[in-house]
């Protein structure tokens, strides 16, 4: 069983809609990102009785989750951490005409990539935790390689990674107001220093070691796989299936989670 382990603004949705694609009525998009509990595990045992993919925000190293599934073969994508945080304060904020101070919106979502993967904002830890549980990480911005480096590694030769990129920024104008203040940009660095050693990491052996296992054959089939996506689609059979499933039984049955935090909870969740 392959758990996705979704990190925000890496190209996340895009992976959950192959996911989606290949695995149908066997996959399972976890919407609880919070406060987990074994029950909740137990109810996706109960929908998915022949699981074979698992995603969403929730799916992380814990104890909990590696006693409900402890076959599960971990993945994640990961992305620069400048990007991705900058990604992340857009989309948060794409709707406002006027953006909040940026100093209350940071202390929550500092170093994310470490936290994660390993719980606390650390390189260090995070990168042993890679090294020892982390079957594959791909990378945002070489997305299309890390999908055909993703398949050789599932051992699954047939799986379909045609797709069509999935929540793109509709516009960069929050992106080029941040960019164009250096104070807001020394910010968002200072925010990431952890999640940029782990990104460094990842890069120079990782990834890199991803690549060499793959074989000499990794940039014909690239520009191969690249003129497929030209008329790429998100859509089959089974994902149709599988969305009717999460909604008509796996959501019907869900903890609403939300209900349960304080309301100063709330507006960080």
């Amino acid at each position: 069983m392959f758990a996705f382990m979704h990190i925000r603004k890496t190209g996340g949705l895009t992976m959950r809609a192959l996911l989606r694609k290949n695995f149908g009525i066997k996959n399972c998009d976890c919407p609880i990102n919070d406060v987990i509990r074994p029950e909740d595990w137990d109810w996706v045992k109960k929908c998915y009785p022949n699981l074979q993919s698992i995603q969403g925000h929730s799916v992380r190293l814990t104890p909990e989750f590696d006693l409900a599934f402890p076959e599960a073969r971990f993945f994640t994508i990961i992305r620069d951490p400048f990007k991705r945080s900058l990604s992340q304060f857009q989309h948060s904020n794409h709707h406002r005409s006027v953006l909040p101070v940026l100093k209350d919106w940071i202390p929550h979502r500092r170093n994310e990539l470490c936290r994660a993967i390993c719980g606390e904002a650390n390189s260090q830890h995070a990168i042993d935790v890679m090294e020892s549980r982390i079957g594959f990480v791909g990378l945002t911005g070489k997305f299309n390689e890390s999908m055909l480096l993703w398949r050789s590694w599932t051992g699954l030769p047939n799986l379909s990674l045609t797709y069509k990129p999935k929540n793109v920024a509709k516009s960069s104008d929050v992106k080029q107001q941040i960019l164009s203040d250096s104070n807001m940009v020394e910010i968002f660095k200072e925010a990431n220093q952890e999640d940029q050693k782990l990104y460094k990491y990842v890069v120079q052996n990782i990834y890199s070691r991803q690549q060499s296992n793959y074989g000499n054959s990794l940039s014909a089939d690239l520009e191969v796989y690249e003129q497929e996506l030209a008329s790429a689609s998100n859509l089959s059979f089974q994902a149709l299936m599988g969305c009717a499933k999460r909604h008509l039984l796996y959501k019907r049955g869900l903890r609403d989670w939300k209900a349960e935090l304080s309301d100063d909870e709330k507006q960080v969740a």
